[in-house]
């Protein structure tokens, strides 16, 4: 980048026009392992797993709840570098939007002592409803595109979950004000961790 690049992209953080997208790569190695235990937990009832997606079939809708409680106890125990977590706290940004259904970032802003509003986005009936403010540097939000940890039925894990996902969100069903309204007056993203390869990635952009 060349030095007014730098310098619009730093303007667009102090005057909070730029939002951080987090992706699948923040979480390292995270759908292979997480097929490891589904495999090991579900054999012979997981059918087939996607790499170039991240996503799995199963051979029931029971297999699919027991994957989906699997997921969310594997995705609390899962933890990122903690270097990468601290770097991103430190940045000032009033929204963030993770793709990751963990709650390691909100985690890490505690152990910061630093505040932070959290919600996610479902498909099904939300577990937790969130009350929220207009995020700002002071008081960030993160918001969960792919469900959260502490409500499995909003895990996104096969394609059943995705179309369903992309049906909401392209419809502008299900997302609070106050993570649409920055959205509206952004003009810079900034993306760590993403997979652009994936169809379904490049439908979100």
């Amino acid at each position: 980048m060349q030095d007014h690049d730098w310098e619009d992209l730093l303007q667009d953080i102090e005057e909070q026009r730029a939002v951080l997208l987090l992706g699948q790569g923040l979480l390292p190695n995270a759908y292979e392992e997480l097929r490891n235990v589904l495999q090991e937990k579900l054999n012979p009832q997981l059918l087939y797993f996607y790499p170039r997606d991240g996503l799995f079939l199963f051979s029931n809708g029971d297999a699919k709840t027991k994957a989906l409680q699997e997921a969310a106890r594997f995705y609390r125990r899962y933890k990122p570098e903690e270097g990468a977590l601290r770097k991103i706290v430190e940045m000032p940004f009033r929204l963030m939007v993770s793709a990751n259904p963990d709650k390691a970032l909100v985690d890490a802003f505690t152990r910061y002592r630093l505040p932070l509003q959290f919600d996610y986005f479902s498909s099904n009936h939300k577990e937790y409803e969130y009350k929220l403010e207009r995020p700002s540097a002071d008081k960030p939000l993160l918001y969960n595109l792919c469900g959260s940890v502490e409500d499995y039925q909003s895990l996104i894990l096969d394609y059943e979950d995705l179309f369903k996902l992309l049906k909401n969100v392209l419809a502008d069903i299900g997302i609070p004000t106050e993570l649409r309204s920055p959205l509206l007056k952004t003009t810079t993203y900034i993306f760590i961790g993403f997979h652009f390869e994936r169809w379904y990635t490049q439908l979100f952009l």
